[in-house]
């Protein structure tokens, strides 16, 4: 062992040098490059400390209820909110009768001569469409004028017809209920007399009111609805009775579990301190099983009870019990005096711990903070969701701006400014990953634009424009790029990564080209309505109309402008995947040159699903990419295409001959540039010595970076300059 130590001294001692000279750099840190370590300062100290506190009660409501097993039930049907729905549709069922009122004041005539023309005769066709309205016939022609079956289809709509049933004819209790055909068209039948009749009394505002207003009887139909499940519980059930009263307590305070060094800031001019999306909230109720032990006060004592209650019973009560608990603590104001004590502690606190005396505390519990948590409660967010946030995004941004342009206060407006763009931050953040309706893509900048631009399967003149504004342009600055991108709404804090934000907008165009929409201008026309059903174009094609005031107004799309290659044009002709191009471009083996100066040579057999390669008419050469082409191009294109010429480059990436696609100049110039900077990219990889790799190792173990340089970050750089 020592003679084998002997003979390889030089390389023990290159290996020992090597291994002091990175410790000596580490312990030392000139310049800084190994990252700053764990370094804590003020603040994330400060932070710290207030997390360890978990939370911080700020009032408390201690209270007694009284509960019983009928009213927790009662507390599930008032929760679906029955009465209100019930309305909704009994409101739909007297437009549905309207719709056959009005069908009935059609002559006769028309209305045999409007079904010969476009049906076939059928058995009991007369029934439907020329007697007038009976018991045996209203069925029918409701359903022949399609308005039954979407009545019909709601879970309350017979439970509404029983309740009309009982209340019209005031049938007994007693009275088995049978919702046959038979009973639903005697009850639908005596409404339908009775709309006709506030017909002919009033024909204006009245009889509208009438349509849209609810059950106008003395009972409730939230109450018929608990007695007719009551009266569906077994007699074991009907019989139970149980009432208990609940003494406890509810707490509400601030939770710091998720406060960071962004979630306030301390003016030490002023001396006022501000939290941004820290609001009150309730932390806590309970009713423990002895509210007050020393005295021998219970927390839940029975003040009625009756046949085989149960576990599950009782634990139904008490939930009631501490929900009525919690209601009376609002109703109490809990979360307002919360607020007020927690301003007085939170004074007292951070006065405690900077050891600057804090004059003011406020809370900007801003609109955004609070829409984005209920959205995000469902894991979902759909297109007015979507909408509203944008609304609310740029309503932010214009608040920012104004404490910038401030000309008082300049120091404390700008912080501001920057706390309410941290707010913005992590909300985006927070919502992109979501889904998003219609959409496999999870939530992004384009969410919204995508989907309004899909509703009508067209794409105007006027949102073709708008894809070509919001497309980033690589070759020029991230200022130029966001002015371009505003037309649209503010891109900044959209994104974290330009190249993701391209692939999202990649994203955005194969999922309209699936979709088969149009590309084309539109035109809007006004016309005599009496012309419009005999004009005609075939150079245009019908869009929708509206006809007001014996004008027809036609909106056409022009068959002479459509463009089927739009929107493959507007895509970026590669695609991105961060880790497995990192994963790559650190490899030894990316770029290698073939001694063939044809594409097609018989090292074309690589090609596949591991290289591609590229043809270099100039230099009369061919490299071989040991990159799968799917994560160079993409599926769009490979589907598309075998090759690619780009400038004096052709990319080979199929055996299979396909026609080939045709690039614009400009994605000529960014396929270009991505291959170009991935090969120096690579290179620089490549010519890194052992010392810097091992600094790049023990930064990426030992510390904590926020400036990482790995290639594909300066790749972003390099398409996308800082401002």
């Amino acid at each position: 062992m020592i003679s084998l130590l002997f003979g390889n001294w030089r390389f023990v001692l290159d290996a020992l040098l090597i291994i002091a000279l990175v410790v000596l750099l580490f312990v030392l840190n000139p310049f800084g490059i190994f990252g700053g370590g764990l370094q804590l300062g003020t603040t994330t100290n400060m932070v710290t400390e207030i997390r360890q506190i978990g939370q911080l009660v700020t009032a408390e409501y201690y209270g007694e209820v009284i509960s019983s097993l009928d009213e927790s039930r009662l507390v599930l049907i008032e929760e679906s909110n029955p009465q209100q729905q019930a309305n909704r549709l009994y409101s739909e069922v007297k437009y549905a009768l309207y719709d056959l009122h009005q069908y009935q004041q059609i002559p006769r005539d028309e209305r045999k001569e409007e079904y010969l023309a476009t049906n076939e005769r059928q058995s009991g066709w007369r029934r439907a469409v020329l007697q007038n309205v009976s018991r045996n016939n209203i069925l029918e022609k409701l359903e022949f004028l399609n308005l039954r079956d979407s009545l019909s289809g709601d879970p309350l709509y017979l439970p509404i017809i029983e309740f009309l049933w009982r209340e019209k004819y005031d049938q007994s209790e007693k009275d088995d209920w049978n919702p046959n055909n038979r009973t639903e068209a005697e009850v639908l039948l005596n409404l339908y007399q009775e709309l006709t009749t506030q017909h002919q009394a009033d024909a204006g505002l009245a009889f509208q009111r009438y349509l849209d207003d609810g059950f106008a009887f003395t009972a409730n139909f939230q109450e018929f609805t608990y007695l007719d499940q009551v009266s569906e519980l077994s007699r074991v059930e009907r019989k139970k009775r149980l009432a208990l009263v609940g003494r406890g307590w509810v707490k509400a305070g601030f939770d710091f579990g998720q406060l960071d060094e962004n979630s306030f800031y301390l003016d030490e001019e002023t001396g006022e301190l501000h939290f941004f999306g820290l609001e009150p909230q309730i932390l806590n109720a309970d009713i423990n099983p002895w509210f007050i032990p020393e005295r021998a006060v219970p927390g839940f004592e029975i003040i009625d009870y009756q046949g085989k209650v149960n576990f599950k019973d009782a634990q139904r009560v008490k939930e009631h019990c501490i929900q009525k608990l919690t209601f009376y603590a609002h109703q109490a104001n809990i979360i307002n005096q919360a607020q007020q004590q927690g301003a007085e502690t939170l004074k007292s606190f951070f006065s405690l711990i900077t050891g600057q005396e804090i004059q003011q505390v406020y809370f900007h519990n801003d609109i955004l903070t609070q829409t984005v948590k209920e959205i995000a409660e469902d894991e979902f967010i759909n297109y007015y969701e979507g909408v509203l946030l944008d609304s609310l995004l740029a309503r932010e941004a214009r608040r920012a701006d104004s404490l910038r342009q401030a000309v008082t206060n300049r120091t404390r407006n700008t912080q501001l400014a920057t706390e309410l763009d941290s707010i913005r931050r992590q909300s985006l953040r927070r919502l992109r990953k979501l889904n998003f309706e219609g959409s496999p893509q999870k939530f992004n900048y384009y969410s919204t634009l995508a989907y309004q631009i899909g509703l009508d399967s067209v794409v105007d003149q006027h949102e073709q424009k708008l894809l070509q504004q919001t497309r980033w342009n690589i070759h020029t600055t991230s200022d130029s790029n966001f002015i371009n991108l505003s037309a649209y709404k503010a891109p900044r804090f959209w994104y974290e990564d330009s190249l993701a934000l391209m692939m999202e907008y990649n994203a955005v165009l194969s999922d309209l080209m699936n979709r088969d929409v149009l590309v084309g201008d539109t035109t809007v026309k006004h016309i005599p309505s009496s012309a419009f059903a005999e004009s005609s174009d075939s150079s245009q094609v019908l869009l929708d109309f509206w006809v007001a005031n014996d004008t027809a107004t036609v909106n056409y799309l022009v068959a002479d402008s459509l463009d089927s290659a739009f929107l493959f044009q507007q895509r970026y002709p590669f695609h991105y995947n961060l880790k497995a191009l990192h994963e790559y471009l650190t490899a030894d083996t990316l770029f290698s040159f073939l001694p063939s100066t044809e594409p097609d040579s018989t090292y074309a057999r690589q090609m596949g699903n591991t290289h591609f390669h590229v043809y270099d008419q100039q230099q009369q050469r061919t490299t071989a990419v040991a990159l799968p082409p799917h994560l160079f191009f993409g599926k769009q294109i490979l589907n598309h295409a075998s090759s690619i010429q780009a400038d004096s480059l052709e990319f080979v990436f199929q055996l299979i001959e396909k026609k080939p696609i045709m690039l614009t100049e400009k994605q000529q110039r960014e396929l270009l540039t991505y291959y170009q900077f991935l090969q120096s990219s690579h290179q620089r990889e490549q010519e890194k010595g052992a010392i810097i790799r091992a600094s790049e190792w023990v930064r990426g173990k030992l510390t904590f970076l926020t400036d990482s340089t790995t290639p594909l970050d300066q790749f972003r750089k390099f398409i996308a300059p800082p401002n």
